[in-house]
């Protein structure tokens, strides 16, 4: 029989001190809508997402990609 207790593995994201759950709990239980950034090694994405009980929902996105078909130009002076 064992004599100690059995050690309870904390989610990855939290040992790793990417996720703070308190601080995402609050945020989610807020309503508001959040902005999600995502950059990749030439790309930026923006949406702005808010929270729902089936999942989450977008309702804006933009990509780096839209304002160069607008006519900005990536080259620098």
């Amino acid at each position: 029989m064992k004599s100690h207790k059995t050690k309870v593995v904390t989610f990855k994201r939290k040992r790793q001190g990417k996720t703070d759950y308190n601080k995402r709990i609050k945020l989610l239980a807020s309503n508001k809508p959040r902005l999600v950034i995502r950059k990749s090694l030439k790309n930026i994405t923006a949406q702005i997402v808010e929270y729902g009980t089936n999942g989450d929902k977008i309702t804006a996105s933009a990509h780096s990609r839209e304002l160069i078909k607008m006519g900005w130009s990536r080259k620098k002076p």
